[in-house]
């Protein structure tokens, strides 16, 4: 609400009386014609400054008017004149009542929505400032102080600015320089060096006000702190970097692929393994990479996937540039990547330990089969050891003894040989416990009695 200046009503009561006095004397003087207009001062000054009781004061005072102007003249003429002036004081006074009331209207609700555009401003946490073009700031909110740790009337006034970080001032100079009535905005970002010598992160909008003519008059700037935000978009890529590093060095091969089998990204490992650059490997089919055989595996373990059904690993095997078949173990989960869904597959080269498996199940086998014929073998031999003992047995001679000692001998070199065989069995049955060895690798022939 408009607050009435303190002289109003002082001056409201001193015309008002000035022009009762000066009224009644120039009335008793028989001036009737002049001393009317002076009764406009009061009636303006009330009307003005008080509103609707203002217009009851100027009613007051018009009627003062006639009843002084009444009691000196009975002129029929005059008083019809006086009567007019009456009305004319009336409604001047009620149409400056109401210009009045008009104008406190619109300066409340000017108030009102500079209080509003106050309040918005104040309770922002950016930092807002306007300053001049010689640098001095005419306007900074709470939060521009709370951050610098300043007072307002610290910064008013004065010529302060923040100390912008060395490597940034003349990226920022020219983006001020830039700024003319055609391009008035512009966006940067920048670091700042914070009293106690920290470095804090700023994005700014700045905004050129310019005059009629296109002179620019003020600038307003609008920034906010991200310090946090650039941290977390630091550790965000380092730990990208770390994670690409670490997938890239990985001997094992890394594949993705989205729902139509397209490969989104492979690592160089897996590259290598097919034969091909990953730019010609990124956006091909992943089943052109794998033998036709193997295909309805690999659609039946990516339905399991997307259905929360994990499954162990598997073998397939895969073609390269060379379509030299590699053997992989596959361990696969559904993900997302650039929010759609994919498969992210860890395969696993075991070529080398297929074929180690294959040479050590052939090498059992003719182990096996060697020991087999072995023990064949020392029974063909005892058989004519047997002869032989019996015809010493029967023709005695002088050679007899030394022939049966060396059968004997002969005998127990044997013996120890089935012995042998038998501790080998022993050892074939712990490499079939511990090695896999499957029993259809027995040979048919090994449950023949020795």
């Amino acid at each position: 609400m408009t607050v009435t200046p303190r002289w109003v009503l002082p001056s409201l009561l001193v015309s008002s009386f000035l022009c009762t006095l000066i009224s009644y004397l120039a009335f008793a003087f028989g001036i009737f014609i002049i001393v009317q207009n002076l009764y406009y001062i009061p009636i303006i000054i009330a009307c003005i400054y008080y509103g609707w009781r203002g217009l009851f004061l100027s009613g007051f005072l018009a009627l003062s008017y006639l009843a002084l102007f009444a009691s000196f003249t009975t002129d029929p003429v005059l008083l019809q004149e006086a009567i007019i002036r009456v009305i004319f004081f009336s409604i001047i006074a009620g149409v400056i009542t109401m210009l009045s009331r008009v104008r406190e209207s619109t300066e409340e609700k000017l108030r009102e929505s500079e209080d509003r555009y106050r309040s918005v401003v104040e309770d922002q946490t950016e930092f807002i400032c306007r300053f001049l073009p010689d640098g001095r700031t005419v306007f900074v909110n709470e939060a521009y102080c709370r951050y610098f740790g300043l007072v307002r009337d610290q910064i008013l006034g004065t010529r302060f600015k923040p100390q912008i970080h060395p490597d940034d001032r003349e990226m920022v100079g020219q983006a001020f320089a830039s700024l003319t009535p055609e391009n008035p905005t512009i966006m940067s970002t920048q670091r700042v060096i914070m009293p106690d010598g920290s470095i804090c992160w700023q994005r700014w909008s700045d905004r050129a006000i310019c005059d009629e003519i296109g002179n620019i008059i003020e600038y307003q700037s609008v920034g906010r702190d991200i310090t946090e935000q650039k941290e977390a978009e630091k550790a965000l890529q380092e730990s990208e970097l770390f994670n690409r590093t670490l997938i890239e060095h990985l001997p094992d091969y890394i594949i993705l692929y989205d729902s139509n089998g397209r490969i989104q990204y492979i690592n160089p490992p897996a590259a290598a393994a097919l034969g091909y650059s990953i730019d010609e490997v990124v956006g091909s089919n992943f089943l052109s990479f794998i033998p036709v055989e193997c295909h309805d595996m690999v659609w039946q373990k990516l339905a399991a996937r997307s259905e929360g059904r994990a499954g162990p690993p598997y073998e397939i095997r895969i073609l390269n540039k060379n379509k030299r078949v590699v053997t992989v173990l596959v361990q696969g989960a559904s993900i997302l990547y650039n929010d759609s869904p994919s498969t992210l597959l860890v395969l696993t080269d075991i070529t080398g330990r297929k074929v180690a498996e294959e040479m050590q199940s052939e090498a059992f086998k003719q182990i096996e089969e060697n020991m087999y014929r072995f023990s064949i073998l020392n029974d063909q031999i005892r058989n004519p050891l047997a002869v032989i003992t019996g015809l010493v047995d029967l023709e005695p001679g002088s050679h007899a003894d030394q022939i049966l000692e060396q059968v004997k001998e002969i005998n127990r070199i044997i013996t120890l040989l089935d012995l042998g065989v038998l501790e080998s069995e022993s050892i074939r049955a712990f490499m079939r416990k511990h090695d896999q060895l499957s029993d259809t690798d027995r040979l048919p022939t090994e449950s023949a009695d020795h």
